[in-house]
Parts: C-alpha cells; structure tokens; sequence
C-alpha cells in the first residue's frame, strides 16, 4: 500500500522576486539550501527549462532514493513545478507573489512513498512521512529566505 503525503507551506521574503526565483531554479546548488535533496545534477549544456529533466538524490524517510525530475511547468519570477519521471512519485511546486512586505513564496510538496521502503509499518509509515516532509520543507524555505535576504 502506497502512502501519499501533502505539505503546503509559505514563507514572505523580503527580497527581489528575481532573485528567490533565480535561487529556486538554481538546480546544481540546491541540496545546499533544499533538505530533501541530497544531490542535483543536470544534463551538461543544459539550464532550467520546459520540459527539462535532470537526476535527483532525495533525501526521505531516512533513505537516499534516486529520481529524474522533469520540469513540467516553468514561469520565470512566477512559478515552477517538478514532477518525478523516474524512481519515485513527487511533485514540487513553487509560486512567487509579491506582496507590500516582500515576495510571499509557497511550496507545495507531494510524495508518495512505496510499499517497499516502509520504516516504521503500515500506521507510522505515513505519520512519520508527514512530519519528516514538514521539517524538511520549513528548514529549506528558512534557508533560501535567509540566503536571498542577505544576497548569498
């Protein structure tokens, strides 16, 4: 049985959307500031863009699972959303929104983890699944909104 998870969380950062959106699309350094990534790599030659897809070492559930993430939505300053084409069922979504008191970003996250990397048995699976992705996803959005307000 296959364990979906959801976890929505917003953070308002007081710096140029450019600048976060520049930061979130940054994908060989994201395991510096995103916790549920271990390692990103993209294809040589390549940038971010539609349709793009690169590999992806996810940190979860206290395992290293390797994906391809394919980029399936991509509006620059605006939004970003990733999709796992291999080795896992994840969804990553970003929106950027300026507001008066700086740039409301939000991070929707969706996982699935299967049957087979069960830890904690059928009850605790997904309990446990939720508040790992909870942790992990207020450490990163702490992290990139610190790294954008000091220009890092």
């Amino acid at each position: 049985m296959d364990k979906k998870v959801s976890y929505v969380k917003s953070v308002v950062i007081n710096a140029p959307v450019q600048q976060i959106f520049q930061q979130i699309t940054d994908v060989e350094r994201r395991a510096l500031w995103h916790s549920l990534y271990a390692e990103c790599r993209l294809p040589q030659g390549k940038g971010i863009a539609p349709e793009v897809s690169f590999r992806a070492v996810i940190n979860i559930a206290e395992r290293r699972l390797e994906a391809m993430l394919q980029v399936v939505a991509y509006r620059p300053d605006q939004a970003l959303r990733l999709k796992a084409i291999t080795g896992l069922d994840l969804e990553e979504e970003w929106g950027l929104k300026p507001q008066a008191s700086g740039v409301e970003v939000t991070l929707t996250t969706t996982l699935t983890l299967p049957s087979w990397a069960g830890i904690l048995g059928k009850v605790g699976d997904k309990w446990f699944l939720e508040m790992q992705l909870e942790k992990q996803q207020e450490a990163s959005l702490q992290k990139l909104k610190a790294n954008a307000e000091t220009g890092r």
